[in-house]
């Protein structure tokens, strides 16, 4: 201090104090503030990302929101997000000066920090290969630290900040950042643990209605929709195996087919390809890049990572990018899980269909059998009632009444063509409990009409239409029977022996009625309408008190009989014929002993005679035939005829037959004509019938007795047996037909009672 003596300086007094430790106190105090004031500021700077990830929906938002609130805190020059992608680490989100980041140096900081897990920190730019510094971004960077961002010990990325000053990053701030990078591991655990559980929730609402799915198809379809939109891979499929152990692709997305472009049906063996590999192997293929694979059916593919998963016997469910290296395990878990959801809903519809094909196939069963049931008691039926008809016209009516009273069927109508006429008319009809033929008015059935009775008329076969709704554009006759409704149809001719003597035509309430088994039955009436209906013309002529007699010229020369006139040189009387099974027919005629051995050249010369026998008595012979075929006599018979004499001739063969007396003789004319073209009519006389004994007895024997009755009898008769004395005896008898000598005695004991029976009866 300075002292003054009549204002003038006389002493300067001066104290020191030594301060170096208060000025090291207070330079350290405001390195300290400085310190807390940064500290805060990085607090800050944390506090705000904490606050800004709490609105962070996605990963990539919580990225952008740390590298954004990092960067514009102005502490940190660059931002760096980087996880890996494809098997390696690489830049996601990028903030502050200078360009974008598209990849990391080797060996950085960065990927040191994520192989270690810990935080690293580099406070020079020296170059050193640890730092990320000038080969990561544009400007200047002094120093540099990467973060791991961890949680639960799992690493999704790491976040690199850089300042330009040397020494930026000390202890604490190096602690509270590794402190975000915990907070924004959690962030990311999070969000992708909202994620999963949305995809989980997704998968769960999507795939309840694989719950409801009936078909294959559309258990794909529904799974293809449901991965495309919650996993969101750019290519999904699936192959099913089909019945000729195909893979095909059932269901996929477009852009799995432009992965595999025209190749999409594979053959499980040999395995040529990941898709087949993987249903044969039955195990899980990952591959990171299919175009470095020689397995992959498209060479020209897009697709880069491929993920195969067996669906058991089902098939193979694919997920493809094109991005090399995806699919994490998070992601692989979901389609894993997804990929079990369609095993165990292909397993469920498999199941089910197999269920109700076997629920299918007894209910069919079930019908089958019931209808078989109906069918045979609608057979009972009919020939119970034919055994009471006395006319063909009856047999006619009453197939028609039992037809139309079963169901499915609601119609039936027999008609016939008459004599020179162009179609087919109808003789009798029934339509339930209805008496009138309103479906018949509404149209004719001319012979060269699409109308099944006329085809069938035409052709001589059954002509069936399943659905008549098919034909409604096509034909008139389809509308008019569905206006009745009418669905389905069944046309069968009315044919014996060869000759069709008209049309049975059968309507249902419902298509597809005639099955083969129906269709069975039905032509079964086919054929026993006409037969019986002979039948019973024979039995009235039998015993019809006027009948009418024809003569006829039959020109047939060419069969046994007729080269057998030609050879002796006489005519050939025919004492017998009668049809034989298996179409063939059984022929008697007389001749003089001394005609065995032409009649045997002749015999050699026909392979048409299959067995020829020869009974002696006297200067006569009975030679008995067995002819494949029919003859003349046989052909009579089947048309309803009964022959009285039959002569065959050397160039033709005559006859005399006998029908009932209001018999058509020229449809009966026309029926022969079928068979031999040009027959004339030479006489016709009306006469008394023979209700008589001789007739009844006649009766009886082509009645009463069996084929093997009659057979034995004849036989017994040709050679002697009732003579007196017998010319043969039982044995020999026996020994001629074949059979045992008690056999033989039975058979005449039984053809003799039955005649008797008859005969006494009758007087």
């Amino acid at each position: 201090m300075p002292l003054f003596d009549d204002g003038e300086l006389w002493r300067v007094i001066a104290a020191f104090d030594d301060v170096t430790e208060r000025a090291e106190r207070e330079r350290q105090l405001r390195r300290k503030r400085n310190e807390l004031e940064r500290l805060d500021r990085i607090n800050s700077i944390i506090r705000d990302v904490d606050a800004a990830l709490v609105g962070a929906e996605t990963r990539a938002a919580v990225e952008q929101t740390v590298c954004d609130e990092l960067a514009g805190s102005g502490r940190y020059a660059h931002v760096i997000v980087s996880r890996e992608t494809g098997g390696q680490l690489a830049p996601q989100t990028v903030c502050g000066d200078g360009t974008a980041v598209s990849e990391l140096p080797e060996h950085s900081l960065t990927h040191y920090a994520a192989e270690t897990g810990q935080t690293q920190a580099k406070q020079t730019g020296d170059g050193h290969g640890w730092t990320v510094g000038q080969t990561l971004v544009d400007g200047e960077t002094h120093s540099t630290a990467a973060i791991p961002l961890t949680y639960e010990e799992q690493t999704y990325g790491v976040l690199t900040v850089c300042a330009a000053q040397t020494g930026a990053f000390d202890e604490r701030e190096l602690d509270v950042l590794d402190e975000l990078g915990g907070t924004v591991g959690y962030a990311i655990a999070a969000v992708k643990r909202r994620k999963r559980e949305a995809a989980l929730r997704s998968l769960y609402e999507e795939t309840k209605d694989l719950l409801t799915a009936e078909h294959p198809q559309e258990v794909c379809d529904l799974v293809v929709e449901t991965a495309a939109s919650v996993l969101d891979p750019p290519g999904v499929g699936i192959f099913l195996l089909d019945d000729e152990h195909v893979l095909d692709l059932a269901a996929g997305t477009e852009r799995l087919e432009e992965f595999y472009g025209d190749r999409r049906s594979f053959s499980p063996g040999p395995p040529d390809s990941l898709t087949s590999r993987t249903y044969v192997d039955g195990s899980e293929t990952f591959v990171s890049d299919v175009q470095r694979s020689e397995h992959f059916a498209n060479t020209e593919t897009e697709a880069r990572s491929v993920l195969l998963l067996p669906l058991d016997d089902h098939g193979v469910f694919v997920v493809a990018t094109d991005e090399e290296r995806s699919f994490g395990e998070a992601k692989r878990q979901l389609i894993r899980l997804l990929a079990e959801t369609t095993k165990a809903a292909l397993d469920t519809v498999t199941d089910q269909a197999q269920l109700s094909e076997r629920e299918r196939q007894l209910e069919e069963r079930a019908n089958r059998l019931e209808r078989l049931e109906s069918l045979l008691s609608l057979v009972g039926g009919i020939d119970a009632a034919v055994q009471q008809a006395g006319t063909r016209e009856e047999v006619e009516s009453e197939v028609c009444e039992q037809l139309a009273d079963t169901e499915p069927y609601a119609f039936a109508w027999i008609g016939g063509v008459p004599p020179g006429g162009t179609a087919v008319e109808p003789r009798t009809w029934a339509d339930g409990d209805k008496t009138e033929r309103p479906y018949l008015d509404l149209g004719t059935f001319e012979l060269d009409s699409k109308t099944p009775a006329a085809r069938a008329a035409s052709t001589g076969s059954s002509v069936c239409v399943p659905n008549v709704t098919d034909l409604l554009r096509e034909t008139d006759w389809a509308q008019a029977a569905v206006e009745h409704n009418y669905q389905s149809v069944l046309a069968v001719p009315l044919v014996h022996d060869e000759v069709t003597y008209g049309v049975l035509t059968v309507y249902a309430n419902e298509p597809d009625a005639f099955d083969e088994l129906s269709k069975t039955i039905v032509e079964h009436l086919g054929k026993l309408v006409p037969r019986v209906g002979n039948r019973l013309q024979r039995n009235r002529t039998v015993l019809a008190d006027r009948v009418a007699e024809l003569e006829l010229s039959v020109p047939e020369a060419d069969a046994f009989p007729n080269a057998v006139a030609r050879r002796v040189g006489t005519p050939v009387h025919c004492r017998q014929a009668r049809p034989a099974p298996d179409g063939r027919t059984k022929l008697a005629f007389d001749l003089t002993r001394s005609s065995e051995d032409a009649v045997r050249e002749v015999e050699s010369t026909f392979v048409t005679v299959e067995s020829l026998d020869v009974t002696t008595q006297s200067n006569q012979a009975v030679f008995r035939a067995t002819l494949a075929g029919s003859t003349v006599a046989t052909t009579l018979l089947s048309c309803g005829a009964i022959p009285e004499e039959v002569v065959a001739r050397s160039d033709r063969t005559t006859t005399t037959v006998r029908l009932p007396h209001d018999t058509d003789v020229r449809r009966f004319l026309d029926r022969l004509d079928e068979h031999y073209p040009g027959v004339e009519l030479v006489s016709r006389r009306d006469v008394a019938g023979r209700a008589d004994t001789q007739a009844t007895a006649r009766r009886a024997f082509a009645e009463d007795l069996t084929d093997r009755q009659r057979e034995v009898l004849r036989t017994a008769h040709e050679r002697g047996f009732f003579e007196s004395p017998r010319e043969i005896t039982g044995v020999e008898l026996a020994d001629h037909l074949g059979v045992s000598q008690p056999t033989v005695t039975h058979h005449l004991r039984e053809a003799q009672k039955r005649l008797f029976d008859t005969l006494l009866h009758r007087v």
